[in-house]
């Protein structure tokens, strides 16, 4: 499976890129949130009028709070892409 929106991936640049991973998967489920895998584990956050960590599986806290400031800082760009894969409802 391939990280979400190549536009992103170029935004996030090679530095953040090799270290943390953003999926939304094809066949998710409703409310939008976006998974996020590191080297050590992965999290899984609700994207909605707050950034909310939802399950959190071995992933360090640095990694936690970088993957937090990175979805915040694109939220409007998850959103849209969430909505492109699944719908508004």
């Amino acid at each position: 499976m391939q990280p979400f929106w190549t536009a992103f991936i170029r935004y996030l640049g090679q530095q953040l890129y090799h270290c943390l991973k953003f999926y939304i998967y094809t066949r998710d489920h409703f409310p939008p949130h976006v998974h996020v895998v590191s080297q050590d584990g992965e999290a899984k956050f609700l994207v909605d009028n707050e950034v909310v960590l939802i399950e959190n599986c071995k992933m360090k806290p640095k990694d936690i709070k970088l993957a937090e400031s990175i979805i915040e800082e694109n939220k409007d760009l998850i959103i849209n892409a969430w909505i492109k894969i699944h719908g508004k409802d």
